[in-house]
């Protein structure tokens, strides 16, 4: 059994200057390639093979280990697919719709990344508004 994600077209799609290589996953499948042999789609689109455990181009063990064989993960769209995610065909990568107005895409990992790097200990989030008033703050301690 493998997983599949149907992407379907958004040229509406916010905050990303959307093209037509940027598509929406609809839904995500788990079947066996021959279930498409005789399946009848009513949804435009196309389904397309993700890979559960698969997280910035590697692949994770289900304990959080990251899996000793990386083999094919180029094919594996860089993130595992969910419902809402975006899709882009030229890179086949899945990828989060964009957190915050000041995050740039990681054309590595295909993950946000913020302006400021994440402080190596606590409990922190993201604060736009502190960020956009002075961009040397945007990391808060979790209440």
């Amino acid at each position: 059994m493998a997983h599949y994600a149907k992407v379907i077209t958004d040229n509406n799609i916010a905050g990303i200057g959307s093209t037509i290589t940027d598509n929406v996953v609809h839904e995500v499948i788990v079947a066996d390639s021959s279930f498409f042999d005789d399946f009848v789609d009513t949804v435009p689109g196309r389904w397309v093979l993700t890979k559960k455990g698969m997280v910035g181009g590697v692949l994770w063990n289900p304990d959080g280990t990251q899996a000793s064989d990386q083999s094919g993960v180029g094919t594996m769209g860089y993130n595992y697919a969910g419902t809402g995610m975006l899709y882009n065909v030229d890179k086949h990568a899945f990828y989060e719709r964009k957190p915050f107005p000041s995050y740039t895409l990681n054309q590595t990992t295909f993950l946000w990344d913020p302006p400021i790097p994440y402080p190596s200990s606590g409990d922190w989030k993201w604060d736009e508004e502190a960020y956009q008033a002075d961009n040397t703050k945007g990391w808060v301690v979790e209440p």
